[in-house]
Protein backbone atom coordinates (compact mmCIF):
# COMPACT_ATOMS: atom_id res chain seq x y z
CA UNK A 1 0.00 0.00 0.00
CA UNK A 2 1.16 3.36 -0.74
CA UNK A 3 1.37 6.35 1.84
CA UNK A 4 1.13 9.76 0.53
CA UNK A 5 4.57 11.11 1.28
CA UNK A 6 2.56 14.10 3.58
CA UNK A 7 1.17 11.25 5.72
CA UNK A 8 4.40 9.99 6.16
CA UNK A 9 5.59 13.87 7.34
CA UNK A 10 2.61 14.27 9.75
CA UNK A 11 2.98 10.82 11.40
CA UNK A 12 6.71 10.96 11.47
CA UNK A 13 6.35 14.69 13.16
CA UNK A 14 3.65 14.32 14.78
CA UNK A 15 5.79 11.18 16.81
CA UNK A 16 8.48 13.41 17.52
CA UNK A 17 5.93 15.18 20.03
CA UNK A 18 4.30 13.05 20.86
CA UNK A 19 5.63 11.38 23.67
CA UNK A 20 4.47 7.92 22.94
CA UNK A 21 2.17 5.48 20.70
CA UNK A 22 -0.34 3.23 22.21
CA UNK A 23 -3.00 1.04 20.23
CA UNK A 24 -5.34 3.49 19.60
CA UNK A 25 -2.30 5.34 17.86
CA UNK A 26 -0.27 8.61 18.97
CA UNK A 27 -1.22 10.49 22.07
CA UNK A 28 0.37 13.90 22.01
CA UNK A 29 2.46 15.21 25.43
CA UNK A 30 0.86 18.39 26.50
CA UNK A 31 1.71 21.77 28.17
CA UNK A 32 -0.14 22.39 31.63
CA UNK A 33 -1.58 25.32 29.16
CA UNK A 34 -3.46 22.36 27.22
CA UNK A 35 -1.09 22.85 24.32
CA UNK A 36 0.92 20.07 22.26
CA UNK A 37 4.50 19.96 23.77
CA UNK A 38 5.87 21.14 20.18
CA UNK A 39 4.31 24.48 20.85
CA UNK A 40 7.46 24.99 22.89
CA UNK A 41 10.12 24.91 20.45
CA UNK A 42 8.25 26.18 17.84
CA UNK A 43 7.70 29.05 19.94
CA UNK A 44 11.09 29.38 20.40
CA UNK A 45 11.81 28.89 16.97
CA UNK A 46 9.72 32.15 16.27
CA UNK A 47 11.83 34.36 18.67
CA UNK A 48 14.97 33.59 16.83
CA UNK A 49 13.30 34.11 13.57
CA UNK A 50 12.56 37.39 14.90
CA UNK A 51 16.05 38.09 16.35
CA UNK A 52 17.90 37.04 13.72
CA UNK A 53 15.83 39.02 11.34
CA UNK A 54 16.88 41.78 13.69
CA UNK A 55 13.04 42.54 14.56
CA UNK A 56 12.09 43.67 18.10
CA UNK A 57 8.60 42.61 18.71
CA UNK A 58 6.62 44.79 21.53
CA UNK A 59 3.79 43.41 23.10
CA UNK A 60 1.85 45.80 25.33
CA UNK A 61 -0.27 43.91 28.12
CA UNK A 62 0.93 40.24 26.28
CA UNK A 63 -0.70 38.59 30.15
CA UNK A 64 -3.74 39.09 28.09
CA UNK A 65 -2.69 37.34 25.14
CA UNK A 66 -1.55 34.60 26.84
CA UNK A 67 -4.08 34.16 29.67
CA UNK A 68 -7.11 34.46 27.31
CA UNK A 69 -8.94 31.15 25.87
CA UNK A 70 -10.96 30.46 22.85
CA UNK A 71 -9.94 32.65 19.71
CA UNK A 72 -7.64 35.31 18.43
CA UNK A 73 -8.20 37.16 15.56
CA UNK A 74 -5.73 39.61 13.83
CA UNK A 75 -5.33 41.97 10.80
CA UNK A 76 -3.37 40.14 8.41
CA UNK A 77 -0.62 41.77 6.33
CA UNK A 78 2.65 39.39 6.28
CA UNK A 79 3.84 35.50 6.61
CA UNK A 80 5.59 37.05 10.20
CA UNK A 81 1.91 37.46 11.23
CA UNK A 82 1.95 33.96 12.93
CA UNK A 83 5.39 34.26 14.17
CA UNK A 84 4.87 37.19 15.93
CA UNK A 85 1.76 35.73 17.64
CA UNK A 86 3.62 32.60 18.27
CA UNK A 87 6.47 34.63 19.71
CA UNK A 88 3.94 35.71 22.65
CA UNK A 89 1.80 32.75 23.24
CA UNK A 90 1.14 28.99 22.25
CA UNK A 91 -1.76 29.03 19.32
CA UNK A 92 -3.66 26.39 17.19
CA UNK A 93 -4.23 28.48 13.86
CA UNK A 94 -6.64 28.48 10.70
CA UNK A 95 -4.24 28.38 7.07
CA UNK A 96 -4.04 27.82 3.87
CA UNK A 97 -3.65 24.27 2.43
CA UNK A 98 -0.25 25.17 0.48
CA UNK A 99 1.55 25.88 3.54
CA UNK A 100 0.91 22.25 4.71
CA UNK A 101 3.12 21.40 1.66
CA UNK A 102 6.11 23.99 2.70
CA UNK A 103 9.32 21.49 4.12
CA UNK A 104 9.68 22.26 7.83
CA UNK A 105 7.01 24.76 8.40
CA UNK A 106 4.47 22.70 7.05
CA UNK A 107 5.44 19.83 9.48
CA UNK A 108 5.76 22.38 12.51
CA UNK A 109 2.63 23.55 11.40
CA UNK A 110 0.85 19.80 11.71
CA UNK A 111 2.72 19.61 14.50
CA UNK A 112 1.30 22.29 16.43
CA UNK A 113 -2.77 21.32 15.15
CA UNK A 114 -3.12 24.13 12.65
CA UNK A 115 -6.28 23.58 10.70
CA UNK A 116 -5.79 23.94 6.91
CA UNK A 117 -8.34 25.33 4.43
CA UNK A 118 -8.25 25.23 0.42
CA UNK A 119 -10.75 28.80 0.49
CA UNK A 120 -11.31 27.91 -3.04
CA UNK A 121 -13.41 24.53 -2.22
CA UNK A 122 -16.46 25.04 -0.57
CA UNK A 123 -16.11 21.41 0.69
CA UNK A 124 -12.23 22.24 2.56
CA UNK A 125 -13.80 25.57 4.02
CA UNK A 126 -17.02 23.48 5.38
CA UNK A 127 -14.45 20.54 6.77
CA UNK A 128 -12.43 23.49 8.29
CA UNK A 129 -15.17 25.01 10.01
CA UNK A 130 -16.23 21.57 11.48
CA UNK A 131 -12.83 21.06 12.50
CA UNK A 132 -12.12 24.13 14.38
CA UNK A 133 -15.56 23.89 16.50
CA UNK A 134 -14.13 20.08 17.48
CA UNK A 135 -10.92 21.54 18.70
CA UNK A 136 -12.78 24.28 20.56
CA UNK A 137 -15.24 21.84 22.07
CA UNK A 138 -12.71 19.57 23.24
CA UNK A 139 -10.44 22.41 24.74
CA UNK A 140 -10.54 25.82 24.50
CA UNK A 141 -6.75 26.36 24.69
CA UNK A 142 -4.25 26.89 23.10
CA UNK A 143 -6.49 29.11 21.25
CA UNK A 144 -7.36 29.46 17.80
CA UNK A 145 -5.87 32.42 15.59
CA UNK A 146 -8.08 33.09 12.25
CA UNK A 147 -7.71 35.87 10.13
CA UNK A 148 -10.75 37.14 9.52
CA UNK A 149 -9.74 39.23 5.98
CA UNK A 150 -9.26 35.63 4.59
CA UNK A 151 -5.38 37.21 2.90
CA UNK A 152 -2.98 39.32 3.36
CA UNK A 153 -4.41 42.68 2.74
CA UNK A 154 -2.85 46.17 1.42
CA UNK A 155 -2.24 47.78 4.96
CA UNK A 156 -3.38 50.64 3.80
CA UNK A 157 -7.55 49.50 5.00
CA UNK A 158 -8.73 46.82 6.64
CA UNK A 159 -10.42 44.23 4.18
CA UNK A 160 -13.97 43.45 4.79
CA UNK A 161 -13.84 40.07 7.77
CA UNK A 162 -15.23 36.83 6.71
CA UNK A 163 -17.93 35.60 9.09
CA UNK A 164 -17.27 31.99 9.39
CA UNK A 165 -15.01 32.35 12.46
CA UNK A 166 -17.78 34.82 14.08
CA UNK A 167 -20.32 32.05 13.46
CA UNK A 168 -17.82 29.04 14.77
CA UNK A 169 -17.21 31.18 18.29
CA UNK A 170 -21.07 31.88 18.79
CA UNK A 171 -21.63 28.13 18.17
CA UNK A 172 -18.63 27.25 20.52
CA UNK A 173 -20.05 29.72 22.80
CA UNK A 174 -16.05 31.32 22.82
CA UNK A 175 -15.16 35.10 23.05
CA UNK A 176 -12.43 36.73 20.92
CA UNK A 177 -9.43 38.20 21.34
CA UNK A 178 -9.30 40.72 18.73
CA UNK A 179 -5.28 41.85 18.14
CA UNK A 180 -4.23 44.58 16.11
CA UNK A 181 -0.54 43.91 14.42
CA UNK A 182 1.59 46.93 12.95
CA UNK A 183 5.04 46.86 11.26
CA UNK A 184 7.34 49.29 10.95
CA UNK A 185 8.29 49.62 8.26
CA UNK A 186 5.63 47.58 6.21
CA UNK A 187 7.46 47.89 3.31
CA UNK A 188 9.96 45.26 5.34
CA UNK A 189 7.18 42.23 6.43
CA UNK A 190 4.68 42.96 3.51
CA UNK A 191 3.59 39.72 1.47
CA UNK A 192 0.73 40.67 -0.82
CA UNK A 193 1.02 40.83 -4.32
CA UNK A 194 0.03 37.25 -6.43
CA UNK A 195 3.14 37.51 -7.81
CA UNK A 196 4.99 37.70 -4.78
CA UNK A 197 7.06 34.36 -3.53
CA UNK A 198 7.73 33.55 0.24
CA UNK A 199 11.72 33.36 -0.46
CA UNK A 200 11.32 36.91 -2.11
CA UNK A 201 9.33 38.34 0.83
CA UNK A 202 12.19 37.24 3.64
CA UNK A 203 14.97 38.33 1.45
CA UNK A 204 13.52 41.87 1.35
CA UNK A 205 13.45 41.76 5.08
CA UNK A 206 16.84 40.66 5.21
CA UNK A 207 17.45 43.36 3.00
CA UNK A 208 16.51 45.75 5.58
CA UNK A 209 19.86 46.84 7.23
CA UNK A 210 18.13 49.15 10.36
CA UNK A 211 15.94 47.61 13.16
CA UNK A 212 12.63 46.40 12.42
CA UNK A 213 9.68 46.45 14.76
CA UNK A 214 6.43 44.60 15.37
CA UNK A 215 3.34 45.48 17.92
CA UNK A 216 0.79 43.35 18.62
CA UNK A 217 -1.57 44.73 20.71
CA UNK A 218 -4.62 42.91 22.49
CA UNK A 219 -7.82 44.54 22.21
CA UNK A 220 -10.79 44.83 24.41
CA UNK A 221 -12.14 40.44 24.35
CA UNK A 222 -15.28 40.29 22.38
CA UNK A 223 -17.76 37.61 24.49
CA UNK A 224 -19.98 35.18 21.61
CA UNK A 225 -22.78 35.05 24.52
CA UNK A 226 -23.34 39.01 23.68
CA UNK A 227 -24.18 38.02 19.72
CA UNK A 228 -27.19 36.49 17.77
CA UNK A 229 -26.07 37.55 14.35
CA UNK A 230 -22.54 36.35 13.07
CA UNK A 231 -22.83 39.29 10.50
CA UNK A 232 -23.21 41.69 13.51
CA UNK A 233 -20.48 39.92 15.63
CA UNK A 234 -18.17 40.43 12.21
CA UNK A 235 -18.86 43.74 11.88
CA UNK A 236 -18.32 44.95 15.09
CA UNK A 237 -14.78 43.24 15.17
CA UNK A 238 -13.72 44.89 11.90
CA UNK A 239 -14.96 48.18 13.37
CA UNK A 240 -12.82 47.66 16.40
CA UNK A 241 -9.51 46.64 14.92
CA UNK A 242 -9.87 49.12 12.15
CA UNK A 243 -10.67 51.62 14.74
CA UNK A 244 -7.28 50.53 16.80
CA UNK A 245 -5.51 50.71 13.21
CA UNK A 246 -6.32 53.90 12.35
CA UNK A 247 -8.20 52.25 8.97
CA UNK A 248 -10.95 52.40 7.13
CA UNK A 249 -12.70 49.14 6.18
CA UNK A 250 -11.58 48.97 2.08
CA UNK A 251 -12.86 46.50 -1.08
CA UNK A 252 -12.24 42.78 -1.11
CA UNK A 253 -8.96 41.73 -2.13
CA UNK A 254 -10.42 40.00 -5.89
CA UNK A 255 -10.85 43.49 -7.12
CA UNK A 256 -7.60 44.96 -6.49
CA UNK A 257 -5.32 42.25 -6.88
Amino acid sequence: MEVAMDEVAERGCSFLVAGRVDDSGLVPLRTASGGRLATVPVGWMARAFLWAFNVRLECPNRDKIQAHEGMIICNHLSYADVAAVLAVTPVRFLSTAGVRRIPIIGWLAIAIETIFVNRNKQESRKKARHEIAQKLNKQISPPVLIFPEGGTGPGTWLLPFRHGAFAIAMESGVSILPCALVYEPLSAFHYFQRNDTLLKAVWRLAMQPSVKRIILEPLTPLDSVDYDDPERFAHEAEQILAGSLGLEIGIDRERFV
